[in-house]
């Protein structure tokens, strides 16, 4: 079962990042941002309204969003900067680079956040976990070559770099959860 809902995501993430090209090619970086972000707060909003307005039949579900003292705000806000970035840097990379590369570098996301685990958080990956990470070094290394064959070479060119850092701007969004969380 869980051979096909990977498969199903996959499909799902591809359509995601096949789209995102899409509106990059016709649009400005910023606008793509600007326009998800107020997508996404529009999305929102409702439950954040009927969350504070006391309504007693969010209590208890996922939908709740309680009130927060303005020190959790703060965390919250310097978490939407960092998302704001790493978006900002994947999508003006996306935007110069073939998907087939682009995207790839963006699935790397686990190997830093496991890396940041490990270095801050001190947790201790199982084999599996190593093994995943040798194994995105392998397709990142291979995705160099490939990259190569296309002239575009990982170390000199500034979109892949851009891709590079909203990935572990992402990564960093991740740990940081687990900071706001603990």
């Amino acid at each position: 079962m869980w051979v096909i809902l990977a498969f199903i995501s996959a499909l799902f993430l591809g359509l995601y990042e096949a789209t995102k090209k899409r509106a990059l090619q016709q649009c400005s970086v910023f606008g793509v941002l600007w326009g998800s972000s107020l997508v996404a707060t529009l999305l929102f909003l409702p439950v954040i309204i009927i969350s504070w307005s006391g309504a007693e039949w969010l209590e208890g579900s996922i939908l709740q969003i309680p009130r927060g003292t303005w020190l959790m705000h703060g965390g919250v806000a310097v978490k939407a900067m960092i998302v704001l970035a790493s978006w900002g840097c994947g999508y003006m990379g996306l935007k110069h680079l073939p998907i087939t590369l682009a995207a790839p570098i963006d699935a790397l996301r686990p190997v830093p956040v496991l890396l940041g685990a490990f270095f801050i958080f001190a947790e201790r990956p199982n084999g599996y976990q190593w093994t995943g990470i040798f194994i995105l070094l392998l397709a990142l290394y291979l995705l160099g070559r490939s990259g190569q064959k296309e002239g575009i070479h990982f170390r000199s060119n500034v979109w892949v770099w851009l891709v590079g850092a909203g990935t572990l701007l992402a990564a960093a969004s991740g740990l940081y959860d687990k900071f706001l969380i603990f």
